[in-house]
């Protein structure tokens, strides 16, 4: 316990697999499996730039500092970064999950959803991603921060995000 801290304060938080995974800046760090605390040895991963997604699914964790990746795998130290899935930045706090069942795919399963700089990105189960909205119709690029969710009422579901500056 001599290298046993709690995990920092961040700006986002995430659950996988047993682990808390925090993201504070450039610095991803992960808790000792049901776990509130870290090894500051060895259970700390540094990126290029600000976090700006922690979203888990049921593979991996998307995870973007610039650009998109996937860290794939039920453990960090079995984690393949599958680097550049997406060439765009997400808008921090626009993220949330949605059943496949709601975007016409396989019923149960856990989508990850967000607002990157290029438009509204779908990420599936298996750690691959798609930016499913227009670019065109509006300039993600300016916005810095958002929220996102998804909501259906009525039979009809929606991604409701706000941007801001």
């Amino acid at each position: 316990m001599n290298y046993k801290y709690p995990l920092p304060a961040g700006q986002l938080l995430e659950y996988y697999k047993g682990r808390l995974y925090v993201a504070s800046g450039n610095y991803l760090y992960f808790s000792d499996p049901y776990a509130d605390y870290y090894d500051q040895r060895r259970s700390v991963y540094q990126f290029n730039g600000e976090i700006t997604l922690l979203r888990a699914v049921e593979s991996g964790i998307f995870i973007a500092d610039g650009k998109t990746h996937f860290l794939k795998g039920d453990s960090p130290l079995e984690f393949q970064k599958i680097e550049n899935i997406l060439d765009s930045d997400a808008i921090i706090y626009s993220d949330g999950r949605i059943l496949g069942e709601y975007i016409g795919k396989k019923v149960g399963l856990e989508y990850a959803i967000w607002t990157s700089t290029k438009g509204i990105c779908i990420g599936d189960p298996e750690g691959s991603a798609v930016i499913v909205s227009d670019s065109y119709a509006m300039q993600y690029s300016s916005y810095r921060r958002g929220a996102g969710l998804f909501w259906k009422t009525d039979g009809k579901e929606q991604y409701i995000g706000v941007l801001t500056i």
